[in-house]
């Protein structure tokens, strides 16, 4: 285990990229050449090797850095992988709740109607209109999706299928033949 004295005076020399000084449960510290002293914690998840940085030495002690990391050894434990709750954090953190798609599909609208001609533009509106996500809302993980993503997949899958039944095997575009040819001989 490591000490704040350690910590303080640990450094890297110049020929190496870098210098990582192990704590326990895996929290190290990591030195760069140019002097710089990051804190990160090293996972699994999934089967595959992770890392999440908890922040610079200075302003995040040796204590603290081991708090962090019970914190996100926490998340881990409840089965979230704490490198993609603080993506989804940061993300939501810049998602605008007032910029829903309607409104920001109404603003790219009103600028770009001008150039249009009249029956594209009201052709647009209610292309966006069919198409628009009907609301989003969040799963259990967090993530924001919309409530028609799994029907339209359901229903594109369900309309290949019909067509697929009643039109005929085609290998040309414009040609439709009787038997679906096979191998590169059947030319």
């Amino acid at each position: 285990m490591l000490t704040d004295k350690q910590c303080k005076n640990a450094s890297c020399d110049a020929g190496r990229t870098r210098v990582r000084l192990a704590d326990s449960g895996g929290l190290y510290l990591e030195i760069s050449p140019s002097g710089s002293k990051r804190w990160f914690w090293k996972y699994r998840f999934d089967g595959k090797e992770k890392r999440l940085a908890l922040g610079g030495y200075p302003d995040l002690g040796l204590k603290e850095a081991r708090v962090a990391r019970d914190d996100a050894r926490k998340q881990h434990q409840s089965g979230a992988d704490p490198v993609l709750t603080r993506q989804v954090e940061r993300l939501s953190s810049r998602f605008d709740a007032n910029a829903s798609f309607e409104v920001t599909a109404r603003e790219f609208h009103a600028t770009k109607k001008v150039g249009w001609s009249d029956h594209y533009a009201k052709r647009w509106m209610e292309w966006q209109r069919l198409h628009r996500p009907q609301r989003l809302h969040r799963t259990e993980g967090g993530h924001l999706c919309s409530s028609r993503t799994a029907p339209r997949g359901a229903r594109a899958a369900s309309r290949l299928a019909l067509a697929s039944r009643h039109m005929p095997v085609t290998r040309c575009v414009g040609r439709p033949s009787a038997t679906p040819r096979t191998g590169p001989s059947s030319r």
